[in-house]
């Protein structure tokens, strides 16, 4: 505990076993994640207003309780060993994956009424669908077949990839999404809908993708080795620009108008670079190889993790103003924080050290999970 004038502050105490401190965090050395006032023990146990999360769950709300099996809490969230993320009252099931208030994935893939069913070969969501092993319809719901992505209501994917008026049409070659559209083996043109070859990927009324990646007006072009989206563009195999357009190389990844991602991550104006090493998004940042710094950016080397504008991850984490440093054994954000390898303590920020998981201003968590 911490000392104070007046009596005892209370602060927060992280121990070998998880045990509570009350307006703090406690970590277990299996657990992971935030907020005030939660214990996450070995097994997982429940805090009022708090968090617990168990060896094999991950993430975040208010009041939820997350076992080893992924049982369900009021209020809560339920992650299984198998399933990942977030929304109130969400069950994921070992084979299920994602996301609507009130659903329930089996193993099987079964329906729950206002919810969510996504067989073993399935993908994705809306409310009051089923998609079974087959393939076969719900009304005003979803069906993906073993071969078939995606979604819209009122559609049929059928092994073969047949057509269903006002709908969408997956072959087994083909992905994505319109009204209206047939995707084919060979990727033939459907009147106000969308052609995938078997090579390209992605969405827009009125285009064509074909094989080699050639251009169609008010449309999209995506070559095999690229990825992605927005009218009047086209992705070549080397990534040439288009005007008004986006072009991803065969390294790089993502979007923005008017951008180039080269294969060596140069920088394009009002746009986006991501090297090779890099990660993720904001209007003008570099992100070397190395994980160098750009003005108002994001910089993320090899070692480091995740966003804020105005920072630095080198590799042995040091500091920069308003900025987050995260080393190679700590992780996450807040503005003036230092992340040494041995976890020490920086004013108004976090520290994690290579034991420990996550975030309270004024805190350290050492390795013996001192206060």
């Amino acid at each position: 505990l911490f000392q104070k004038r007046g009596g005892i502050k209370s602060e927060l105490v992280i121990s070998e076993a998880g045990r509570y401190k009350e307006r703090g965090l406690v970590i277990s050395e299996a657990g992971r994640y935030k907020e005030r006032g939660l214990v996450i023990s070995e097994a997982g146990r429940y805090k009022e207003r708090g968090l617990v999360i168990s060896e094999a769950g991950r993430y975040k709300e208010r009041g939820l309780v997350i076992s080893e099996a992924g049982r369900y809490k009021e209020r809560g969230l339920v992650i299984s060993e198998a399933g990942r993320y977030k929304e109130r009252g969400l069950v994921i099931s070992e084979a299920g994956r994602y996301k609507e208030q009130g659903l329930v994935i089996s193993e099987a893939g079964r329906y729950k009424a206002r919810g969510l069913v996504l067989s073993e070969a399935g993908r994705y969501k809306e409310r009051g669908l089923v998609i079974s092993e087959a393939g076969r319809y719900k009304e005003r719901g979803l069906v993906i077949s073993e071969a078939g992505r995606y979604k819209e209501r009122g559609l049929v994917i059928s092994e073969a990839g047949r057509y269903k008026e006002q709908d969408l049409v997956i072959s087994e070659a083909g992905r994505y999404k319109e009204c209206g559209l047939v995707i084919s083996e060979a990727g033939r043109y459907k009147e106000r809908g969308l052609v995938i070859s078997e090579a390209g990927r992605y969405k827009e009324r009125g285009l064509v993708i074909s094989e080699a990646g050639r251009y169609k007006e008010r449309g999209l072009v995506i070559s095999e080795a690229g990825r992605y989206k927005e009218r009047g563009l086209v992705i070549s195999e080397a990534g040439r620009y288009k005007e008004r357009g986006l072009v991803i190389s065969e390294a790089g990844r993502y979007k923005e108008r008017g951008l180039v991602i080269s294969e060596a991550g140069r920088y394009k104006a009002r746009g986006l670079v991501l090297s090779e090493a890099g990660r993720y998004k904001e209007r003008g940042l570099v992100i070397s190889e190395a994980g160098r710094y750009k003005e108002q950016d994001l910089v993320i080397s090899e070692a480091g993790r995740y966003k804020e504008r105005g920072l630095v991850i080198s590799e042995a984490g040091r500091y920069k103003e308003r900025g987050l440093v995260i080393s190679e054994a700590g992780r996450y954000k807040e503005q003036d924080l230092v992340i040494s390898e041995a976890g020490r303590y920086k004013e108004r920020g976090l520290v994690i050290s290579e034991a420990g998981r996550y975030k309270e201003q004024d805190l350290v968590i050492s390795e013996a999970g001192k206060v």
